[in-house]
């Protein structure tokens, strides 16, 4: 039996115009998310690393869908969900990877938090964007693959294919792609 999400990003894909579909399990610039405590593996927390850094469950495909480019590394596949494996691979952003390992490569490093030093291995960098706030400096952020077993809400991204406007000369303009967002929310999220 197919999972909800599964079902819902392949009707979405065979829409007209649409581009790209990926799933996140938090939502951009809603105000709130998942922060967590995280260190480099070998290091212990101090009271300035709490809640140092956010995160967020997403799908195969969802930088490209939210238009976030790949800087070092590579995306995350189905094969990363963390029921997998014993190491979970993540992608970090820009600012993960400066903040946590600057100076230093971060693709292939380990990092974790007090009961799991080690728990996490960065497969990839991604660009940075904002998380809660457009106000908010950029967040420190890592994204693990989504696991359909896990109950947790479900925003649902999509990436549109536009026609560009012609231009005074009457020609018509090249195709380009525009993000928006569609969202579907699971009972557990509805308010």
């Amino acid at each position: 039996m197919k999972s909800l999400r599964l079902a819902l990003t392949e009707q979405v894909r065979q829409l007209p115009g649409v581009a790209s579909v990926a799933v996140a399990s938090r939502p951009l610039i809603r105000g709130s998310g998942i922060k967590m405590t995280v260190v480099p593996q070998g290091q212990r927390a101090t009271p300035a690393d709490f809640l140092n850094t956010s995160t967020n469950s997403v799908t195969p495909g969802y930088f490209e869908t939210m238009g976030l480019r790949l800087l070092a590394g590579r995306d995350l596949t189905p094969a990363d969900e963390p029921a997998k494996n014993t190491t979970t691979k993540v992608v970090v952003n820009q600012a993960f990877a400066a903040k946590l390992f600057s100076g230093l490569d971060p693709v292939g490093r380990r990092f974790g938090n007090s009961s799991s030093p080690g728990a996490y291995e960065i497969a990839g960098v991604v660009s940075d964007s904002k998380y809660r706030s457009l106000r908010e400096p950029m967040t420190p952020t890592f994204y693990i693959v989504w696991s359909d077993g896990a109950i947790q809400p479900m925003q649902l991204e999509v990436r549109a294919r536009t026609a560009a406007v012609s231009h005074s000369t009457g020609t018509a303009g090249a195709r380009r792609t525009r993000s928006g967002a569609a969202i579907y929310r699971n009972r557990s999220d509805v308010r």
